[in-house]
């Protein structure tokens, strides 16, 4: 349900701030001459193809550690599971650079749109909350299955072989996830391992 209660919420809160931004600071009282107009139209449509390439990337990526991870756990006994696919991709995250960059280009394009000459309100409001909303969806689609273990699709923890999740590079994360605190000894164990 988060993945639509957050969008829906961002996508309220942008059509709010760009009917305020044209209404309270006069944007919509700046007319733009035909050739502004096609420069903000070719920066509109430019960021749309790159932001949109740039995510297909990311969440193809994602989406393929995602499936390796699931693929690793198939199996009826512990022997027909793949520790190598699991233990390879299991704690793979995305970089914040690689996020911090999609989200700057994202944030570009709203921009865009906040300056775009719309001349109807609720248009306006549609055009900018649909986006918000959309850009929203996909960003916690992409978090949700960067990480394998928690969200809508995720990991089942009990299909990981008792082997795998307590050996020394797993379980950490394995305690963290079934809400076991560390004890100090856990802890001495995993630091002189690494």
């Amino acid at each position: 349900m988060h993945l639509i209660i957050r969008p829906a919420i961002a996508a309220a809160i942008t059509a709010l701030l760009w009917l305020g931004s044209q209404h309270l600071f006069g944007l919509q009282r700046i007319r733009l001459m035909k050739p502004d107009e096609n420069i903000l139209g070719f920066f509109i449509t430019t960021m749309i193809f790159v932001a949109t390439g740039i995510a297909a990337a990311i969440l193809g990526k994602v989406w393929l550690e995602w499936v390796e991870v699931r693929n690793s756990l198939r199996g009826e006994t512990d022997s027909d599971k793949d520790e190598g696919a699991f233990s390879k991709y299991a704690d793979e995250r995305l970089a914040p650079t690689i996020k911090s960059s999609l989200l700057i280009l994202l944030a570009l394009l709203m921009a865009g749109f906040f300056f775009a000459p719309i001349s109807y309100w609720l248009f306006g409001i549609f055009v900018t909350g649909g986006l918000a909303f959309g850009i929203g969806f996909y960003w916690e689609v992409l978090l949700d299955f960067d990480n394998y273990w928690t969200g809508v699709w995720n990991v089942d923890i009990l299909l990981v072989p008792n082997t795998w999740k307590w050996a020394k590079g797993n379980k950490l994360r394995v305690m963290k996830e079934l809400g076991i605190h560390p004890t100090q000894k856990d802890l001495r164990e995993l630091t002189e391992t690494q």
